[in-house]
């Protein structure tokens, strides 16, 4: 049986990425393709409980602490979840994945790209996504749909960063997307879901097996 593809989405916090995988998952399922739907962080029981002591808007952590939580999360993920459904055959989309954590513990936070990349490798075994998409908003925007999604219960500890850090995070994410063209989309997530959606499918259906 051959591997399953995986398909990455990533982005700032309020691009959409995560009503985008959820979408690219349901197409999947409809066009008859086995899919599996997983999260950074959480997916697991084990990344779940992390995934409430990194986002707890009450608590604070060191960048070091910030990315030694997020690599095990991610290396319990690829184990449970993610090498098992592509060893099956299925075809997984994660919502985040490594470059969340070069982009956010990185540019965000400083930290040492090389630590992170060498620390990501040896978690996840150098699994690395057929394609991934970067859903791109400008801060603003983003931080407006925040707002709005938060209105009631206020935002989690790293979607209450300041405009300075998104705005690293976010050229970091353009620049994975430079220097990395052939594995790497970027579509603007302005425009409706619907059409966004749109964008991504075109994109998938290219190198799913057997369809043109």
């Amino acid at each position: 049986m051959a591997e399953g593809l995986f398909f990455v989405l990533e982005g700032i916090d309020g691009c959409g990425k995560s009503t985008q995988a959820g979408m690219l998952e349901e197409k999947l399922k409809k066009e008859n393709i086995p899919a599996v739907l997983t999260r950074e962080p959480g997916g697991t029981a084990v990344g779940e409980n992390i995934r409430d002591l990194l986002l707890d808007p009450g608590g604070t952590m060191g960048t070091c602490t910030e990315m030694l939580l997020y690599a095990a999360a991610r290396a319990q993920l690829v184990q449970e979840v993610i090498q098992p459904a592509l060893n099956q055959g299925k075809t997984v989309v994660c919502d985040r994945f490594v470059w969340s954590s070069l982009a956010y513990q990185g540019a965000g936070r400083g930290a040492a790209d090389k630590k992170i990349y060498q620390l990501n490798q040896e978690v996840t075994k150098g699994l690395t996504p057929d394609l991934t998409f970067i859903l791109d908003v400008d801060v603003e925007e983003a931080r407006r749909r925040l707002e709005q999604k938060n209105a009631t219960k206020g935002g989690d500890r790293l979607e209450n960063m300041d405009m300075p850090f998104y705005r690293r995070v976010r050229e970091k994410y353009l620049t994975f997307a430079q220097y990395n063209p052939v594995s790497v989309e970027v579509i603007s997530s302005h425009e409706k879901p619907e059409a966004v959606h749109c964008q991504i499918w075109s994109k998938v259906r290219e190198i799913l097996p057997g369809r043109e």
